[in-house]
């Protein structure tokens, strides 16, 4: 879902709390506008730390029930559907690869329509299919004619991991626990719960074979570094949408950036980077660069590629073409980069970073900036949470008899009050 426009994101939040501590940069010049010291890095490293820490406070100062706002409802619909205009001659086959042009979505045909104008398949990257590019197939020699096509429609899946119709990478806020048990949703073709379970007996199955249907089971599991994925079966043959309730989870506020050591029209090199830390190959795929100052200022390119040996990123072109050079400073960070709560509790949020400024930094609070946020901003939030409509009690299953248990169940017995 779209953030409000005027919501505070993370870059907002690391430039207030620069300005409050006397680190921001302005520029090549110094006479630009306030912006995050990415050219200082103890400066950018103690600012990050600053925000996650005034965020984290926040999340900690939670009413006695918990915070509304954190209590989410994640969709995920299994196959993503495109339908064309007019039929086609000859469909593509099950278990060709469709690639859109210029967005670069992909999908893996999975069923065709008997009249040939809807396809739907499993969704295999981040970027989502539009109605505005054409589409082809990896197998042009012998299914689909016309060789492309532009979609009438599309209904866009999630996307899943290493194309597998049963794998799906669930979001970075996701906590791991779901707090109230994963249902489809209304208007899916199938109805109910499905099963969370223990992720042994789904692979003990998928060992022997992978079955296709309506999905019954679910586990969650680990994936990479913090995050976690969803494994059903059997594999979803439908596009079908469930829903998973969980409370949302903050990490860190994830940013970088540096001074460019070298530049191309479609690459930014910066070996300083690798330096603090460790970002391994693809890494940064994705993500945003803004240059913040020096050739290309403004600018904005998402990355394509990110190659750690070379300390380089990829991507098309800087969006006012310019070509970056050893005088671009750049800041790099998710695509999406809001802070938790949402533009609600802008203020609340904001005013937890910069008291939490005053106390890591230790300067004289004259701007009375841990009072506000203790005895002014924090109760207001406590009053606007209360208005969210809370996650609303769920009823156990109504059966006519008892219904056989294969394996323990992960389901949680009891779920927290609203």
């Amino acid at each position: 879902m779209a953030e409000p426009i005027g919501a505070y994101n993370n870059y907002d939040l690391l430039t207030r709390v620069a300005v409050e501590i006397g680190s921001a940069y302005y520029g090549v010049n110094g006479t630009d506008i306030e912006l995050p010291p990415v050219q200082h890095t103890h400066d950018f490293d103690l600012v990050k730390g600053i925000v996650t820490r005034g965020i984290k406070t926040f999340i900690d100062l939670a009413p006695d029930k918990g915070w509304n706002w954190r209590k989410r409802i994640l969709s995920i619909r299994f196959l993503t559907t495109l339908t064309k205009a007019t039929a086609m001659t000859t469909a593509p086959a099950a278990g060709d690869i469709l690639t859109q042009a210029t967005t670069g979505a992909t999908m893996v045909v999975r069923s065709v329509s008997s009249d040939k104008k809807t396809i739907t398949g499993t969704q295999t990257s981040d970027t989502a299919f539009t109605t505005a590019y054409a589409v082809s197939s990896n197998n042009t020699g012998a299914t689909m004619s016309p060789a492309t096509f532009t979609p009438a429609t599309v209904v866009a899946g999630s996307a899943a991991i290493n194309s597998d119709q049963a794998r799906f990478l669930l979001p970075q806020d996701f906590s791991g626990i779901p707090i109230a048990p994963i249902a489809y949703a209304a208007g899916s073709s199938q109805v109910g719960q499905i099963e969370l379970v223990h992720e042994g007996g789904i692979r003990r199955d998928r060992a022997w074979s992978v079955s296709t249907g309506y999905p019954e089971r679910a586990a969650i599991l680990p994936y990479g570094t913090r995050r976690f994925e969803l494994l059903v079966d059997p594999a979803p043959a439908y596009a079908d949408v469930i829903e998973i309730p969980y409370l949302a989870h903050f990490d860190a506020v994830i940013a970088e950036g540096g001074v460019a050591t070298a530049g191309a029209a479609t690459t930014l090199t910066d070996t300083v980077l690798t330096t603090r830390g460790y970002f391994p190959d693809d890494y940064f795929n994705g993500w945003v660069i803004t240059v913040l100052g020096g050739t290309g200022k403004w600018q904005t390119a998402t990355v394509t590629d990110w190659d750690m040996s070379d300390s380089k990123f990829t991507f098309s072109a800087l969006s006012g073409g310019s070509t970056p050079g050893t005088t671009t400073v750049y800041i790099v960070q998710p695509a999406s980069s809001y802070h938790p709560a949402g533009a609600s509790f802008d203020s609340a949020v904001l005013g937890a970073c910069l008291a939490q400024a005053v106390k890591d930094t230790g300067k004289t609070d004259t701007a009375g900036r841990v009072e506000e946020f203790y005895k002014v901003l924090l109760p207001s939030a406590y009053v606007l949470d209360r208005q969210i409509a809370g996650r609303s009690r769920r009823l156990g299953m109504m059966t006519n008899g008892p219904r056989e248990c294969r394996e323990r169940t992960w389901n949680p017995i009891v779920y927290p009050e609203a």
